[in-house]
């Protein structure tokens, strides 16, 4: 029993002492990192950016029959009213739907102007937000309503994902 406990000591003591090393180079890790880095060249990425909202307008979400390349193919619109919670300037990218699974064209309106394109969200700016995809082929037949998820995705990969978004037919 003697030595069980003697064992079970010496661990603890290991284990300890080790808790500290690694804290103490850890430290001196970050004093060094600190001295040969200006604060701002470590920036942390965030994981939440952005805040989505269905638009409260007529005419919000809604898909129709088009053609690419003379095959039958669904247009799908939709538009947002998008938030940004960061201190850094957002720029949306791409917009991902669940099922069927693909990618689609996203546009930001321009604060200072009723322009849409590939603008930034400066933080806490709120602003307009559209999307649209192209299915071939389609996946509805007309006058059939469509649902789907949808995420926004940002310049640092961030999904933000608005779920059972419906598009009427039109």
């Amino acid at each position: 029993m003697d030595e069980l406990s003697l064992i079970i000591g010496v661990v603890v003591g290991a284990l300890t002492i080790f808790g500290y090393l690694k804290g103490f180079f850890g430290w001196i890790f970050t004093k060094i990192r600190d001295l040969f880095l200006p604060s701002d060249a470590v920036q942390v990425i965030p994981k939440n950016t952005l805040v989505l909202l269905p638009k409260a307008t007529p005419n919000t979400t809604w898909w129709h029959m088009g053609s690419v390349s003379g095959q039958p193919a669904m247009q799908i619109v939709g538009h947002f009213t998008v938030t940004n919670i960061t201190k850094l300037n957002i720029l949306p990218t791409l917009v991902k739907m669940k099922k069927p699974k693909m990618l689609g064209h996203v546009m930001c309106r321009n604060m200072d102007a009723n322009v849409y394109g590939g603008f930034m969200i400066p933080p806490g700016g709120v602003t307009d937000l559209s999307y649209d995809f192209w299915i071939t082929p389609p996946v509805r037949n007309q006058n059939e309503q469509f649902k789907t998820d949808i995420a926004v995705v940002d310049q640092f990969g961030n999904e933000h994902w608005v779920k059972n978004v419906e598009f009427p037919y039109q």
